[in-house]
Formats: structure tokens, C-alpha cells, sequence
């Protein structure tokens, strides 16, 4: 148990040090990169947009200016007018190769919150034995998407289901009278990147699948009629005009040259004797080391000192992060304290 309790709290220490391993996608070969806009809220400026596959997987990748998902919609109680917020990878990919009947739109994968319904009949997010109160945890959908001018000039709409009809539609569709599935994919979200990992059935053909990224407002109609769920505003594009120019990578792909901290960069930071021994005079200084400890390993993990206070918010303001730290340190002056004997000493002359 101790042990699982070091390794998540060295976890939640370094969470927000993912830029390490250069795995977000504004570090990948071939990502649709997007310059930084301050008028915008960060965590909805999209950086970049990156997907790659492996097989029939496919890893949706997009980093933002800010914490991803940090400003989702906000509930207005009902569900006429209700909002919802969206991270959108529009795609190539016909609609049938998740279960729509062909050629009846765009098909894009939204990881989507919305505080007054819930549309994942068949899941849990929130683990609480419900499955219809969890709307406003994020989770994701497959959409088609249509111009519909009646969204407003230029806008696109989740394409409705006429009264009357019965088309080709996903096992996983929540019952709703638009063209949105719910499959269960779960949205990770990691400092200011929000990563999907998406199954599909094998025989879809995955190759020269094109893909841009977007963020989005979506509404349900105050009326709640046709059209049903409206796009209401447009937050960011990767590529400026919604032209899919990325293509989804085949395997694993690796990071830009110079995206992440230089190897040499990183030796060096580890070459630094800066813990000579863990003896200390007294107990408060033993402490002190311990925090030190606690502080070198995101240090190490993360050189870039820009990068960890950039995302310092992410952990700074959340409880649990905060005391899985207290926890790490606490292992840590156990560590100190067990090299110095407990200070079974007179330590009144070394103070």
C-alpha cells in the first residue's frame, strides 16, 4: 500500500511536467500548428492539433494556450437553451465507419461537457451508480455535422433525424433525434493537452484520413426543435479555415527536433552534485531537505522551468494534488529522518 501511495503521489508531482516526454501534439512531425492568441481564452486556443494511429487505434491529440478544459460550459438549468463546450477533431472519415448511414455530413469526434442533460445512457463518468447525471463530466461523441442556415449565417448544426425516419445509426446512440453517438471514449486531459484514444471496427479503412481541430460553443434550441443543437460559436481553428490539412499519422510518431529539452541540457541538470549527504544538524533542516527532494525530482523531470510555471496553476489551486505533495514530502523526511537516527542526539548545541 505504501508504495502505491509513493508512485501516485510521484505521479500527481510531475503531472503537469508531461512536456517531458514530448508526447502532446505541438510536439509531433506533421501536427496542424496554430500561432497563440492572448484574446483568447487560453484554455480554448488551440496551439495544436495531431492524431496518429496504430493499427485500428487512433490517438486524437490537441494542445492548448491554457489548461485544457478549464472553462466548460456553464448550466442554465433546463434544457431548452442549455450550452456546451467542445474540444472538435472534424475528419474525413464517411459517417458509416462508425455506424451512420454514409455520406450525410462531417463526421468529427467532440470531447464535449454539457451541465443540464446527460447523453451517455450506457456510462457512468462519474461513478456514482447514475448513469444520467454525469452531462457536465467531460466524455466523448462521434457528430455529424451540416450547414444549417438556420444556426446562422455560415453555421453547422449536429445533423437532425427527420420525423418519420429511421436511419443507419451507431448501437451506442443515446436515443436523441440528431446524428451524435456515444461511444465511451474517455477525453484525458493533462496541463493543456486533451488526448481521445478511438477504436474503430476492423475493415474501416483508416488510411489518408485527413483531420483539423477546432473549439467550439454548441447550443440546444430554445425551442427544442429541429435544429436541435446548434454550433453557436467557433473559439479557435487549428488551420485557420477548417480545410483539414493534417493527416493522421501511421504509428507512433516522434517529437520535432528541438521541441523538448535537449538531451545534453538534461544531463547536465542531472551531472549537478547539488546532495552531498543527508545528515542535518536538527529536525527542521532535515524537513527542508525533504521539500528540496521533493522539489529536484519535478525539477528533473521537467527542466524547463517556463513550462513548470506555466502550468503551476493546474496543480497550485487543486486539494488532491496538494496533498498527494504533503504526501511525497512527508516519504521523503522519513528518508531524511531514518539517516540521521531520528536526531536521537542533544541537538541544542548544534543550533
Amino acid at each position: 500500500m505504501n508504495q502505491f501511495l509513493t508512485l501516485t503521489a510521484v505521479s500527481l508531482l510531475a503531472a503537469n511536467a508531461a512536456f517531458a516526454d514530448g508526447s502532446h501534439a505541438k510536439h509531433q512531425d506533421g501536427a496542424i500548428i496554430s500561432s497563440a492568441d492572448n484574446q483568447k481564452v487560453a484554455s480554448l486556443d488551440i496551439l495544436a492539433a495531431h492524431a496518429h494511429r496504430d493499427g485500428n487505434k487512433v490517438t486524437f491529440h490537441m494542445t492548448t494556450n491554457g489548461v485544457a478544459g478549464a472553462d466548460p460550459a456553464k448550466p442554465v438549468g433546463k434544457l431548452a437553451g442549455a450550452p456546451a463546450t467542445a474540444y472538435v477533431w472534424p475528419t474525413s472519415l464517411d459517417p458509416a465507419s462508425v455506424g451512420f448511414e454514409s455520406g450525410t455530413g462531417i463526421l468529427a469526434l467532440a470531447a464535449a461537457t454539457h451541465p443540464d442533460f446527460d447523453d451517455t445512457p450506457l456510462f457512468d463518468e462519474n461513478a456514482d451508480g447514475d448513469v444520467g447525471n454525469d452531462g457536465g463530466h467531460w466524455h466523448t461523441h462521434w457528430v455529424v455535422l451540416t450547414p444549417t442556415p438556420e444556426c446562422g449565417e455560415g453555421a453547422l448544426a449536429v445533423r437532425d433525424i427527420p420525423e418519420g425516419s429511421s436511419p443507419k445509426l451507431p448501437a451506442t446512440w443515446p436515443g436523441l433525434p440528431i446524428l451524435l453517438d456515444s461511444p465511451g471514449f474517455s477525453p484525458v486531459f493533462d496541463g493543456p493537452e486533451v488526448v481521445v484514444n478511438v477504436g474503430f471496427a476492423q475493415g474501416v479503412d483508416l488510411s489518408s484520413v485527413a483531420y483539423d481541430g477546432v473549439t467550439a460553443a454548441l447550443r440546444v434550441n430554445k425551442n427544442v426543435h429541429a435544429p436541435l443543437f446548434c454550433v453557436t460559436d467557433v473559439f479557435d481553428v487549428a488551420s485557420g479555415d477548417l480545410s483539414l490539412p493534417g493527416l493522421v499519422a501511421v504509428g507512433r510518431t516522434s517529437p520535432k527536433r528541438g521541441a523538448c529539452t535537449p538531451p545534453q541540457h538534461r544531463r547536465n541538470i542531472m551531472s549537478d552534485i547539488w546532495l552531498s549527504t543527508l545528515i542535518t544538524s536538527t529536525p527542521q533542516t532535515g524537513y527542508d531537505l525533504a521539500i528540496k527532494l521533493s522539489r529536484m525530482a519535478v525539477k528533473m523531470t521537467q527542466p524547463d522551468a517556463d513550462i513548470r510555471e506555466k502550468l503551476r496553476p493546474g496543480y497550485a489551486g487543486n486539494a488532491a494534488d496538494l496533498i498527494a505533495i504533503s504526501h511525497i514530502v512527508a516519504i521523503n523526511f522519513q528518508t531524511v529522518s531514518a539517516a540521521n537516527g531520528y536526531w536521537d542526539v542533544d541537538t541544542a548545541s548544534m543550533t
